[in-house]
């Protein structure tokens, strides 16, 4: 038995044993590929597990050697360290399968990463119909038993019993959807003898009878951005094995160096706790640091790159120092070239930068005469960063990876400039997918982890919030008061949608400018920002990574003061609100509920940011379990009205104000 301190794991026989304190797998290796047998639950004793035909999942290329290995790793610093256990399953013509899977210390969850290499375009019909042909690596020819589909990912057991399905589906580009969350429950027939299917990216099998549950996530992105997906993402076949469908292989083109199939998790615990300890491994696989800031970008005010240049950005400095900015980045217009959002000039270029012009990322000399060192060094006065906007090249399956990689670490080497939003991603098939993701593994690894990437999730097929989760954060919405498509209730709606499963800070959200286009709403809309005080529009993202949305240097002064005064509020606790487990709280927000975000930082201790929205009712009960027998402190940080009270009773928080469109911040501790 190998250790890593409560994690573990053997390999006898063939058979793997992997777990922790809270959770086992036991999993069957052969030449054929995994058998998962057991799934133990080690605080509740239950054992996922049954008694009728195993079920195999089958390697990709048919009957193959293996042999496994592991230790434990961090992913070059962008995780907590974990036990990691390979295996590889390789024939002699160069084809191979690597899974590995990894447990984390004391988190009920088994994660595993898939890698797969050959020549050719893989066909899950093909596979498929090699399980039945007879021939010599046929399945079927060589080993009795069941096997799950040709591109099945994992699969678990169930014991007979009264099930609820819970799917839940992310669902990013954001610029055509404003629903970014779909979730539905249903009890799973257990008498079936066909199969069930479902759709989404995590799945929750709950026993009605004594609550325990196991969720299976697919590791992919979104339904919409997920390569050679058939027709569902999970099959409970015959009310006994529930398979994990789709690895993103199918109709793609493998090469020798290996491409990244889709993954699974497993976790498991009580029914309604999983939602929090699937948030404490995703929060162990990407650590919040340095990436949870109070960033601005001019983009949102939509003079796109016309009003970017040198004296422009240096009184966005400035006002940015005034308010408590910490990042100001120069979005789309810095560089030489010009992309098909520039405003200045008709483009159609998008990518294929590079063979448009061999300097197309060089600085605009005519916007800046002086190149950017003289800003970023006027910012660091103030002790701001600079940050830019960057379009890495689709192009030939992103063959200017290495290129891309170069253009950054040169701005990182040169300029100390380190926090990079990457846009316009197009990721048509795996070979796009494994060289986009050797451009983000070359900046962490080459910047010994000083780079900060933010990832456009707006538009085509990209990573979306699960997959490759390790890399930076995500720029989730581009939403404007030139077209009316801000509404401050809307972007706190999808913030606490998603919260429940992608940690806040893993997101950026906006706030704009309420003094701006008052014309594009209806006047008597009570929802419209200009309804709204500035320090409110902040509060809304404060519980993810606070995009400040706007050219600060046009802000209204009474504006500017609010924002400087919730920022200068915020920030002596941002650093535990972004390494804490946010948690949505009260109603969806609608633009009428009383809503908000639990923000635990400790045993007892956390945060509370509550809102009232356009509701008649002054008051509101907002349920707090962790609270019932505590004698709770209270310390109001902010709110923007002078009558806000928050009270504590027995397991909830009461919030009082007196008037709509309210917000309170809020410490909470526990006494002794």
């Amino acid at each position: 038995m190998n250790y890593y301190k409560d994690c573990y794991f053997s390999i006898e026989n063939g058979l793997l044993t992997i777990g922790n304190s809270l959770i086992e797998r036991k999993i069957r290796i052969d030449e054929w590929g995994i058998t998962p047998l057991s799934l133990t639950d080690k605080q509740s004793g239950k054992v996922w597990a049954q008694d009728g035909e195993e079920m195999t999942v089958p390697n990709y290329f048919g009957k193959e050697g293996w042999h496994g290995g592991a230790g434990d790793g961090n992913h070059e610093g962008l995780s907590d360290r974990h036990m990691a256990v390979k295996l590889v399953w390789k024939r002699k013509k160069g084809e191979y399968v690597e899974r590995v899977f990894e447990v984390y210390p004391g988190i009920a969850a088994v994660h595993m990463r898939v890698t797969a290499a050959g020549s050719g375009v893989w066909r899950a019909d093909e596979a498929e119909a090699m399980a039945y042909s007879g021939t010599e690596d046929a399945y079927s020819a060589r080993k009795p038993g069941a096997f799950a589909p040709a591109d099945a990912i994992d699969l678990i057991n169930l014991p007979k019993g009264h099930y609820d399905l819970k799917e839940i589906e992310l669902i990013d580009k954001t610029d055509r959807n404003d629903t970014l969350l779909r979730e539905w429950t249903r009890p799973v027939y257990n008498h079936g003898w066909g199969s069930d299917e479902a759709q989404g990216n995590l799945f929750v099998i709950g026993d009605r009878m004594d609550g325990n549950a196991v969720m299976l996530v697919k590791e992919s992105p979104t339904r919409t951005s997920m390569l050679g997906r058939g027709g569902s993402d999970l099959r409970i076949q015959k009310n006994s094995v529930v398979q994990l469908l789709g690895n993103g292989l199918n109709g793609q083109e493998l090469d020798a160096d290996g491409v990244y199939a889709y993954g699974s998790t497993v976790l498991v615990g009580k029914a309604d706790e999983l939602d929090a300890e699937w948030r404490r491994l995703y929060r162990a696989m990407w650590h919040a640091g340095d990436h949870v800031r109070v960033l601005s970008n001019t983009w949102g005010d939509r003079n796109q790159d016309k009003a970017v240049c040198h004296e422009f950005m240096m009184k966005e400095i400035e006002r940015a120092a005034e308010l408590g900015v910490q990042v100001v980045q120069i979005d789309d217009g810095w560089q030489k070239g010009q992309t098909a959002n520039s405003a200045l000039v008709k483009s159609k270029i998008w990518e294929g930068y590079y063979e448009a012009d061999p300097d197309f990322w060089k600085v605009n000399e005519g916007k800046f005469p002086e190149g950017l060192k003289p800003l970023a060094d006027y910012a660091a006065g103030f002790g701001i960063e600079m940050g830019l906007w960057f379009s890495p090249d689709s192009s030939g399956d992103f063959a200017n990876w290495r290129k891309d990689a170069d253009v950054l670490l040169g701005f990182y080497r040169e300029l100390g400039i380190r926090r990079f939003k990457l846009d316009g991603v197009k990721i048509r098939n795996k070979k796009c997918e494994r060289n986009y993701l050797r451009l983000l593994e070359t900046l962490n690894r080459e910047s010994g982890g000083r780079i900060c990437v933010n990832q456009d999730i707006t538009a085509e097929i990209r990573l979306g919030q699960l997959y490759y989760r390790e890399h930076g954060n995500l720029f989730v919405e581009n939403r404007y008061t030139d077209f009316g498509s801000y509404y401050p209730h809307n972007t706190l709606k999808n913030l606490w949608e998603l919260s429940r499963y992608i940690p806040a800070g893993k997101m950026q959200f906006e706030c704009l400018n309420r003094a701006r286009n008052h014309d594009k709403y209806p006047e008597d809309d009570p929802l419209a920002p200009k309804n709204y005080d500035m320090d409110y529009l902040f509060a809304v993202t404060m519980a993810a990574s606070p995009l400040v949305w706007m050219e600060m240097s046009h802000l209204e002064e009474s504006d500017a003061a609010r924002l400087k005064g919730i920022i200068s509020a915020y920030k002596p606790h941002q650093e535990r609100i972004a390494r804490g487990d946010v948690r949505p709280i009260g109603r969806k927000p609608d633009g009428r509920s009383f809503t908000g975000f639990d923000v635990a930082t400790g045993e007892g201790s956390g945060y509370l940011i509550l809102f009232r929205e356009w509701t008649e009712e002054s008051g509101f009960a907002f349920t707090m379990p962790g609270w019932k027998g505590k004698k709770i402190r209270l310390e109001m940080i902010r709110s923007n009205d002078e009558k806000a009270a928050v009270e504590v009773g027995n397991g909830f928080a009461g919030f009082r104000t007196g008037k709509p469109r309210a917000y309170a911040f809020v410490r909470y501790e526990a006494e002794e």
